[in-house]
């Protein structure tokens, strides 16, 4: 039989640095859990702002989206420095009014500051008129199944508008069906693939650089 006996005289003090450097690499991991986090979150607001997220462009607008934003009522106003700046709604896609960048946010660091979510939330609300942001996000995210719309005589009026503008041939008819459809414009799962792409190289080398410094 063999026995082998380890005797240390400064246990005591190899616990205590231990222990410290357990605190400096759970540390590291929480830093780099939030630093991730909020990368995500800048890679899908980068994406939507160069209207292309994942790097593919997103689909453009359609003609009379644009000819719809070209209204002097889409346009928004701010005042700064005493004096009101008019900016016109433009032609990029889901950006209008800068809401749906303002509305992905990151959420949690609560507790041990391990989970975090990053998107689109739910009670997030357009500057104007309070929109449901998580409800519009999902649409473009997604798109919606072909329905049906109604002319009444508002729409009507701006489908002359419409005309004059090139858009229709024609104005549509008040009581008439339309069939309408959102198509897809996804900015939230590109932006996701993206930033996924060397996130585990990314986590491991920060939390073997804290892991160094607590062995010195």
């Amino acid at each position: 039989m063999i026995r082998l006996t380890v005797e240390s005289k400064n246990i005591g003090t190899a616990l205590a640095g231990y222990e410290r450097w357990q605190k400096k690499v759970r540390g590291a991991v929480r830093r780099s859990v939030k630093v991730e986090a909020h990368l995500l979150r800048k890679v899908i607001v980068e994406g939507l702002r160069d209207q292309a997220p994942g790097g593919k462009p997103i689909r453009p607008l359609k003609p009379m989206t644009i000819a719809l934003r070209s209204l002097p009522r889409m346009n928004t106003a701010t005042k700064r420095g005493g004096k009101i700046r008019r900016r016109r709604a433009g032609t990029k896609a889901l950006i209008r009014g800068g809401d749906m960048m303002r509305s992905v946010t990151v959420q949690g660091g609560s507790g041990e500051g391990l989970s975090y979510t990053v998107g689109v939330h739910r009670g997030a609300k357009g500057r104007r008129g309070g929109k449901d942001m998580v409800d519009l996000a999902r649409i473009h995210e997604y798109g919606t199944r072909r329905y049906t719309v109604t002319v009444t005589p508002r729409m009507h009026r701006f489908s002359r508008f419409l005309v004059a503008a090139g858009v229709l041939h024609a104005p549509w008819r008040v009581g008439a069906s339309l069939r309408r459809r959102v198509p897809p414009r996804p900015f939230l799962r590109p932006g996701h693939d993206t930033w996924e792409k060397g996130v585990q190289q990314r986590f491991e080398h920060a939390v073997k650089l804290a892991a160094a410094k607590g062995t010195g």
